[in-house]
């Protein structure tokens, strides 16, 4: 077993305005349930609608394709938001046969693509025995580029 690295940047204190982390049951029914609860916490944020649709995304991934499925499952989604730079998401399932090689498993328009075409950063750990992670980091716009598109 390895030890886990947090994939999300560390800051220094808790902060609820900046870190937030729940478990769902592994169904289907869920996904909108994540949905809500991160248009709520990203309800100022600029690249809100990439991170809600790159979250549900990975959601519906780990309900459909992991041991989050099975009963009893379950998946957790990660947040940190740090204002005016950058929102790091992550969602850990319980593991599945999957390689996690996300570009050889990123087909045109599926999940993975729109993580791998919309993210700054993203990638893949597997952590406590089968469990995995798959991570993104979304950059705000840089104050010039919001300055162009108004």
């Amino acid at each position: 077993m390895t030890e886990r690295t947090l994939s999300l940047p560390q800051v220094a204190a808790y902060d609820p305005e900046r870190m937030w982390e729940r478990a769902f049951t592994g169904t289907t029914d869920q996904i909108r349930h994540v949905r809500t609860a991160l248009r709520h916490i990203l309800r100022d944020c600029p690249v809100a609608d990439d991170i809600v649709l790159l979250v549900s995304e990975l959601s519906a991934n780990a309900v459909a394709h992991s041991n989050s499925r099975e009963p009893g499952g379950r998946f957790i989604v990660r947040l940190q938001h740090v204002r005016g730079e950058y929102v790091c998401g992550e969602v850990e399932d319980e593991g599945s046969d999957w390689d996690g090689d996300l570009g050889d498993s990123a087909r045109n328009a599926s999940g993975l693509f729109l993580v791998l075409n919309l993210a700054s950063a993203c990638g893949v750990a597997h952590v406590l025995g089968r469990n995995r992670v798959v991570w993104f980091r979304k950059d705000h716009p840089a104050a010039g580029d919001q300055a162009r598109a108004t």
